[in-house]
């Protein structure tokens, strides 16, 4: 059931999709980074509050508003994607590590999600 004596071949598959996630987690970052730092610039160009009710303010509302969402999204799925690596280490000790390891890795990932102090804080 344990095979710790992989092909080389095999081993180097499991290393390339390692590689693969890391870099899939690099450019999500390095992509939220740079959203992340559109919106603060939105945001310093939000117009004086004496303007808050035009049509011009309030587009630039829901512009800064849908920017901030993908930056979150993106940041979000490279966090995910490190979560993951760490469950798709199981596979270098066999599927069945593979398995079990990603199984954790929902099962936390649910728990953080929909069963935690901060989910319940955001739902009052």
């Amino acid at each position: 059931p344990v095979d710790l004596s992989p092909s080389p071949a095999l081993w180097e598959i499991k290393c390339v999709g390692l590689i693969l996630i890391f870099i899939y987690a690099f450019f999500k970052f390095a992509w939220a980074y740079r959203l992340f730092n559109y919106v603060a610039i939105l945001l310093g160009s939000m117009p004086p509050a004496k303007q808050s009710d035009t049509p011009e303010a309030e587009a630039h509302v829901i512009r800064t508003t849908r920017l901030f969402e993908a930056a979150g999204r993106h940041f979000n799925r490279g966090q995910r994607a490190f979560f993951f690596a760490l469950g798709y280490l199981g596979w270098f000790v066999s599927p069945w590590v593979l398995f079990a390891t990603t199984a954790a890795v929902v099962i936390v990932t649910w728990r953080r999600q929909f069963a935690s102090n901060a989910w319940r804080a955001m739902e009052s």
